[in-house]
């Protein structure tokens, strides 16, 4: 488990990454799309610390909530943050004639960015309390 918290924390950077590389190159819809990703496998990598594997986004969102938002470890502005990411992203992947603006994409992944050093100090403090091993 530990080595797959690892790797889709990784994969969240990735993502996030790709989103910055995306704006600079004007291409602000995918820039969104890639935000919302980091973002879902920064939720993912932390769902796996409580031994919760789904692969959905809505069972990824939903599970966070129930996880991270209801017992209150995350606030519950962090569950709306993400919830809206995923609305976003849906309509800058599948719908038609949707545009983001380079205000839409930066403020992506402004929350992207945010909630995946969120998630970043979660896991760190849990490496830190000896729940996870990195080795």
């Amino acid at each position: 488990m530990n080595d797959e918290v690892i790797l889709t924390l990784a994969a969240s950077l990735e993502c996030l990454k790709d989103a910055e590389v995306l704006i600079n190159q004007r291409r602000y819809k995918a820039a969104v799309s890639r935000s919302y990703y980091a973002m879902f496998h920064a939720a993912k990598a932390a769902l796996l610390t409580k031994n919760i594997s789904t692969y959905t986004h809505q069972g990824i969102n939903v599970q966070f909530g129930k996880q991270f938002i209801v017992p209150g470890i995350f606030d519950k502005s962090v569950f709306r943050t993400f919830s809206k990411m995923l609305d976003i992203r849906q309509k800058s992947d599948y719908e038609i004639g949707f545009n983001a603006s380079e205000e839409d994409a930066a403020h992506a992944i402004q929350e992207a960015t945010a909630f995946y050093n969120l998630m970043q100090a979660y896991l760190a403090d849990l490496v830190n309390q000896g729940q996870i091993d990195t080795k």
